[in-house]
Protein backbone atom coordinates (compact mmCIF):
# COMPACT_ATOMS: atom_id res chain seq x y z
CA UNK A 1 0.00 0.00 0.00
CA UNK A 2 1.62 3.39 -1.25
CA UNK A 3 -1.29 5.51 0.85
CA UNK A 4 -0.02 8.10 3.65
CA UNK A 5 -2.67 7.38 5.78
CA UNK A 6 -1.87 10.45 8.57
CA UNK A 7 -4.69 12.11 7.64
CA UNK A 8 -7.48 10.11 7.35
CA UNK A 9 -10.03 10.02 10.06
CA UNK A 10 -9.43 7.51 12.88
CA UNK A 11 -12.54 5.69 11.57
CA UNK A 12 -11.48 5.07 8.45
CA UNK A 13 -8.25 3.24 9.83
CA UNK A 14 -10.03 1.45 12.13
CA UNK A 15 -11.94 0.21 9.20
CA UNK A 16 -9.06 -0.79 7.00
CA UNK A 17 -7.63 -2.52 10.07
CA UNK A 18 -10.54 -4.37 10.49
CA UNK A 19 -10.61 -5.82 6.66
CA UNK A 20 -6.83 -6.32 6.98
CA UNK A 21 -7.47 -8.38 10.32
CA UNK A 22 -10.17 -10.86 8.55
CA UNK A 23 -8.12 -11.02 5.56
CA UNK A 24 -5.32 -12.27 7.32
CA UNK A 25 -7.70 -14.44 9.65
CA UNK A 26 -9.33 -16.38 6.27
CA UNK A 27 -6.40 -16.07 3.86
CA UNK A 28 -5.18 -19.98 4.58
CA UNK A 29 -9.17 -20.81 4.53
CA UNK A 30 -9.93 -22.59 1.17
CA UNK A 31 -12.58 -21.30 -1.02
CA UNK A 32 -13.53 -18.97 1.95
CA UNK A 33 -15.61 -15.83 1.92
CA UNK A 34 -14.33 -12.47 2.50
CA UNK A 35 -17.63 -10.47 2.37
CA UNK A 36 -16.53 -9.17 5.94
CA UNK A 37 -12.99 -7.85 4.80
CA UNK A 38 -15.08 -6.44 1.19
CA UNK A 39 -17.87 -4.83 4.24
CA UNK A 40 -14.89 -3.23 5.91
CA UNK A 41 -13.17 -1.69 3.13
CA UNK A 42 -16.49 -0.66 2.05
CA UNK A 43 -17.71 1.33 4.99
CA UNK A 44 -14.05 3.27 5.25
CA UNK A 45 -15.01 4.56 1.59
CA UNK A 46 -18.35 5.78 2.89
CA UNK A 47 -16.98 7.59 5.72
CA UNK A 48 -14.40 9.06 3.29
CA UNK A 49 -17.03 10.35 0.99
CA UNK A 50 -19.07 11.11 3.91
CA UNK A 51 -16.35 13.69 5.35
CA UNK A 52 -14.28 15.09 2.20
CA UNK A 53 -17.85 14.98 -0.77
CA UNK A 54 -20.75 15.09 1.51
CA UNK A 55 -19.78 19.11 2.21
CA UNK A 56 -19.56 19.47 -1.60
CA UNK A 57 -23.05 17.76 -2.83
CA UNK A 58 -25.26 18.49 -0.56
CA UNK A 59 -24.69 22.22 -2.12
CA UNK A 60 -25.89 20.77 -5.43
CA UNK A 61 -27.70 17.53 -5.37
CA UNK A 62 -31.09 15.99 -3.78
CA UNK A 63 -30.59 14.11 -0.90
CA UNK A 64 -28.12 15.05 0.71
CA UNK A 65 -29.41 16.70 4.12
CA UNK A 66 -27.91 14.42 6.44
CA UNK A 67 -24.12 13.12 5.85
CA UNK A 68 -25.03 10.02 8.33
CA UNK A 69 -27.97 8.52 5.86
CA UNK A 70 -26.17 8.75 3.23
CA UNK A 71 -24.64 5.72 1.30
CA UNK A 72 -22.17 4.50 -1.65
CA UNK A 73 -24.95 4.74 -3.96
CA UNK A 74 -25.88 8.54 -2.93
CA UNK A 75 -22.28 9.16 -3.86
CA UNK A 76 -22.40 7.10 -6.99
CA UNK A 77 -26.08 8.29 -8.71
CA UNK A 78 -25.20 11.92 -8.87
CA UNK A 79 -22.05 10.90 -10.86
CA UNK A 80 -23.67 8.84 -13.03
CA UNK A 81 -24.93 11.97 -15.28
CA UNK A 82 -22.17 13.60 -16.62
CA UNK A 83 -23.93 16.73 -16.63
CA UNK A 84 -23.48 17.07 -12.68
CA UNK A 85 -19.88 16.17 -12.97
CA UNK A 86 -20.14 19.59 -15.52
CA UNK A 87 -21.42 21.49 -13.31
CA UNK A 88 -19.50 20.17 -9.77
CA UNK A 89 -16.33 21.32 -12.65
CA UNK A 90 -17.73 24.59 -13.44
CA UNK A 91 -18.30 25.32 -9.93
CA UNK A 92 -14.30 24.94 -9.39
CA UNK A 93 -14.61 21.51 -7.66
CA UNK A 94 -12.32 18.84 -9.30
CA UNK A 95 -12.09 18.05 -12.73
CA UNK A 96 -14.52 16.10 -15.00
CA UNK A 97 -11.63 13.34 -15.18
CA UNK A 98 -11.53 12.84 -11.30
CA UNK A 99 -14.96 12.59 -11.57
CA UNK A 100 -15.16 10.05 -13.80
CA UNK A 101 -12.39 8.14 -12.37
CA UNK A 102 -14.08 8.17 -8.72
CA UNK A 103 -17.55 7.26 -10.71
CA UNK A 104 -15.98 4.05 -12.21
CA UNK A 105 -14.52 3.34 -8.84
CA UNK A 106 -17.47 3.87 -6.98
CA UNK A 107 -19.49 1.23 -9.38
CA UNK A 108 -17.07 -1.17 -8.88
CA UNK A 109 -17.09 -1.14 -5.12
CA UNK A 110 -20.84 -0.73 -4.97
CA UNK A 111 -20.55 -4.28 -7.32
CA UNK A 112 -18.34 -5.44 -4.90
CA UNK A 113 -20.33 -4.10 -1.26
CA UNK A 114 -23.37 -6.03 -3.29
CA UNK A 115 -21.86 -9.37 -3.58
CA UNK A 116 -20.82 -9.16 0.06
CA UNK A 117 -24.57 -8.83 1.08
CA UNK A 118 -26.21 -11.05 -1.34
CA UNK A 119 -23.27 -13.21 -2.48
CA UNK A 120 -20.12 -14.35 -2.18
CA UNK A 121 -16.45 -12.23 -1.93
CA UNK A 122 -13.91 -14.20 -3.47
CA UNK A 123 -9.45 -13.41 -2.28
CA UNK A 124 -9.22 -12.39 -5.78
CA UNK A 125 -13.10 -9.72 -5.42
CA UNK A 126 -11.28 -8.47 -2.35
CA UNK A 127 -7.63 -8.04 -4.20
CA UNK A 128 -9.72 -6.12 -7.07
CA UNK A 129 -11.31 -3.71 -4.29
CA UNK A 130 -8.00 -2.85 -2.40
CA UNK A 131 -6.48 -2.69 -5.46
CA UNK A 132 -9.26 0.22 -6.68
CA UNK A 133 -8.86 1.82 -2.62
CA UNK A 134 -4.92 2.03 -1.81
CA UNK A 135 -2.96 0.81 -5.31
CA UNK A 136 -5.20 2.96 -7.27
CA UNK A 137 -5.60 5.21 -4.28
CA UNK A 138 -8.93 6.05 -4.57
CA UNK A 139 -9.35 6.74 -0.67
CA UNK A 140 -6.87 9.49 -1.37
CA UNK A 141 -8.46 10.98 -4.11
CA UNK A 142 -11.60 11.19 -2.30
CA UNK A 143 -9.78 13.32 0.15
CA UNK A 144 -7.78 15.71 -1.97
CA UNK A 145 -10.82 16.17 -5.06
Amino acid sequence: MTLDFADFPGSVLDQIEAGSDLEVYYEDVKDADFSASALFYAKATLNMLRKYIYPVFKNFFDGFNNSSTTTIYSYLYPLMNEDNIHKLFDEAFGTPEGWMELKNALQQIYIILNRAEYDFVSYEDLQLLKDILFNQEILLKIKNL
